[in-house]
């Protein structure tokens, strides 16, 4: 790698947001579910097996689910996007690693998209269109996503005028 190379880090912000914003969902809907269960219990002394049943099932498949989300978000934190004028770099993986390679004449056009906690959490999102089979690649969550952003525009534009 040279020195005009910059690395661009995934920012779990918004995942770990939409994961917390799930949790109190999951919460609650534990809440409402044993609430509803125990308005039966009261009509029907038979409904407090399936009352506890139905509050054990809850629970064997939300919490493994609630602890998946955060250990995938965990896990992308080892992604970054490297991007040199000769090339772009996607690395990642936790214990199965990965790297994708794209050079930087292929590169066509690029766009970029954030929504609203993406913007609080400074983070963006970037697609690069490539030539050939015209594939879209994204890459999502960057850190200074503008940054980046503004450095593909030019490598799109240099390779429009070659």
């Amino acid at each position: 790698m040279t020195n005009n190379t910059k690395k661009f880090y995934y920012k779990a912000s918004r995942d770990l947001i939409s994961g917390a914003i799930g949790t109190v969902l999951t919460i609650v809907g534990f809440f409402i579910l044993k609430a509803l269960l125990g308005l039966l219990e009261e009509w029907d002394e038979r409904i407090r097996t399936i009352n506890t049943f139905c509050i054990c099932i809850y629970i064997i498949i939300a919490v493994p689910l609630v602890l998946g989300y955060f250990v995938s978000t965990y896990i992308k934190t080892y992604s970054v996007l490297i991007i040199s004028k000769e090339e772009i770099i996607e690395k990642g993986g936790w214990l199965t690693k990965y790297e994708t390679n794209i050079p930087a004449y292929k590169i066509k056009s690029c766009s970029k998209s954030s929504g609203v906690i993406q913007r609080l959490c400074n983070t963006m999102d970037i697609a690069i269109t490539t030539a050939g089979d015209m594939a879209e690649i994204k890459f999502h969550n960057i850190e200074k996503g503008e940054e980046a952003y503004n450095i593909l525009v030019q490598l799109a534009r240099a390779n429009k005028h070659q």
